[in-house]
């Protein structure tokens, strides 16, 4: 993910249980090929698997994440589909400063914040979710709920910590999991990413072997895709 406005390149490395921060000089070309901070690990040194990390909501370090989306206004936000976790942790850099081994701020996904692990297919919980994406123009924020066979979205400009979703996307309600093969059902999406100037969200619908686009203008929940890539229908 790329935050423009402060010249920065973030790189989900999941194997590594890190994001990896580089900054990029004025022509915005990266000023080297060595990254300069590093968020779920201490340091560069370490790839710790979520070693003591848990409840105790420190950040350090990831588990096996998957997507990563900016909010370019201001100073930045750094959002990251904690897969392993079934989570989204959020990271202010408003409030502080771009650091390495820093904690996130807001913690999405479980009712417990902090917490983590347990699968919930409500208004506010996550299961497995992979891609993310953020549109800078609307102020929302769209996640791949993937094991719930959904994507959520949210106003993020009321992001906390147990924010509740503005729609769901996939599912009738809020509280369906269950995949299909219809205009508006998915089989196991993965990713995700906006068209701020034609108003369009799309999704990877990776079981069902296509993409599908959503009409931000008429949003709503459960409602039907109006464009599908890779079939002929829906």
């Amino acid at each position: 993910a790329i935050d423009a406005n402060n010249r920065r390149l973030f790189v989900a490395d999941r194997a590594n249980n890190r994001v990896l921060v580089f900054n990029r000089d004025t022509t915005y070309r990266p000023s080297d090929r060595v990254a300069d901070y590093v968020i779920g690990q201490a340091d560069f040194g370490l790839c710790d698997s979520f070693g003591g990390f848990g409840a105790s909501g420190t950040g350090n370090p990831l588990k096996t994440h998957e997507g990563v989306a900016v909010d370019p206004t201001d100073a930045g936000r750094l959002f990251v589909a904690e897969t392993g976790s079934n989570r989204v942790l959020v990271y202010d850099f408003g409030q502080t400063p771009l650091q390495n081994g820093m904690s996130p701020q807001v913690f999405m996904g479980q009712e417990g914040g902090h917490s983590f692990g347990d699968c919930r297919a409500n208004q506010s919980g996550l299961c497995g979710p992979c891609g993310i994406a953020y549109d800078p123009a609307r102020k929302l924020l769209a996640i791949v709920d993937t094991n719930n066979n959904r994507v959520l979205v949210y106003d993020a400009g009321a992001v906390n910590d147990i924010s509740p979703a503005a729609y769901v996307l996939g599912q009738s309600s809020f509280y369906g999991d269950a995949g299909g093969t219809a205009a508006n059902k998915f089989q196991t999406p993965i990713g995700v990413a906006f068209d701020t100037v034609g108003g369009r969200l799309f999704v990877a619908d990776q079981n069902n072997n296509r993409v599908v686009g959503f009409d931000l203008a008429t949003m709503g929940n459960g409602m039907d895709a109006s464009v599908v890539l890779g079939q002929a229908t829906f």
